[in-house]
């Protein structure tokens, strides 16, 4: 919280811009490509609910977290990225997510974690 408070007291909120239609009038005296990875795990407490509720049914609240807490790292990384680069605007941001669960047979343990690839075009006025 303290980290996004200072990114958005640094930079206005107009520094991150994400469209489908082509940007006409938006200036530019440089480009660079922005990319960051995250990764997060449940604790085994999150896991043991999680496995619980896709039995029996319900929200997974739990796993919901750990997605929004990987978004919002995803995009801190990356404008504090572009504030280091000298960007002015970050347009066109994409966050691809996987989640890779690894099983032990031997010891029959299991864990998990989710993957955040983030990139975007930072753009130099």
């Amino acid at each position: 919280m303290v980290r996004e408070k200072t990114i958005n007291d640094r930079y206005s909120r107009d520094l991150l811009v994400t469209t489908s239609r082509k940007i006409t009038t938006l200036d530019a005296s440089q480009t660079t490509l922005l990319h960051t990875s995250v990764v997060f795990g449940p604790s085994w407490g999150q896991m043991f609910l999680m496995a619980w509720k896709s039995i029996f049914g319900g929200s997974l609240a739990s796993y919901q977290h750990i997605l929004e807490m990987g978004r919002r790292e995803a995009i801190l990384r990356l404008m504090e990225q572009a504030g280091h680069r000298g960007c002015t605007s970050i347009v066109n941001l994409r966050i691809e997510t996987s989640v890779v669960i690894l099983s032990k047979n031997s010891t029959k343990s299991k864990s998990a974690s989710v993957e955040f690839l983030a990139y975007a075009t930072g753009i130099t006025a």
